[in-house]
């Protein structure tokens, strides 16, 4: 909105102005300085010793400290994510390994039978092989489907953060998926050995 004067300017105010909430209005001053990150942090800690003495109301802020505020807010976003998904990887792979592991001392006896009556090792390698594939990415399967009908929702929740680039989300998306289904190839080539080494 373009006015001519400050009075107008006031005027518009003195319309939008709610005395039960002295932030329903702000103006912001921005203005570029030269110097390095130094010499501006230095700049806004005195001009903000001078100006908030008499206007504490006033937000005294330059690039530099805007920037480590995102930073701090976006990182614990980070750290959390980071955290919390390991903590919950960690959890479903070695629920899922000692699962199998007990499975394959029950399942021993019922292979050295197979074993007696004709199936070769490699026969029973690969029937093996078939059910702890089946058991270990059934669930990432249904993780991805979950993940694909949910990004609608994760893009429009991350917009409240002002985070509206799509493309960077769904690459993120899909290096996070790509990331879990690594973790979990590893884990079932693991356990499909060790389950093995059972049997025999």
């Amino acid at each position: 909105m373009i006015v001519k004067d400050v009075g107008v300017m006031d005027a518009i105010y003195q319309t939008m102005k709610n005395d039960d909430d002295p932030q329903t209005t702000l103006h912001a001053l921005m203005f570029n300085l030269d110097g390095n990150e130094d010499a501006l942090n230095a700049f806004s800690a005195k001009l903000r010793a001078a100006v908030t003495q008499s206007y504490p109301d006033i937000n005294i802020q330059n690039l530099y400290e805007a920037l480590t505020e995102l930073y701090f807010f976006f990182g614990g976003f980070l750290f959390l994510g980071v955290f919390l998904g390991s903590l919950f990887m960690m959890a479903t792979v070695l629920i899922i390994y000692f699962k199998q592991i007990s499975e394959g001392y029950e399942d021993s006896e019922r292979f050295v039978i197979m074993q007696k009556v004709g199936m070769d090792k490699g026969e029973v390698k690969k029937t093996i092989g078939k059910q702890i594939l089946m058991v270990f990415f059934l669930p990432l399967a249904g993780a991805i489907i979950h993940v694909a009908f949910a990004f609608p929702v994760i893009t429009k929740m991350l917009a409240a953060f002002r985070l509206t680039n799509i493309t960077l989300i769904f690459l993120c998306t899909l290096v996070g998926v790509v990331i879990y289904a690594l973790v979990y190839t590893g884990v079932y080539l693991l356990t499909a050995r060790s389950y093995y080494k059972m049997i025999h």
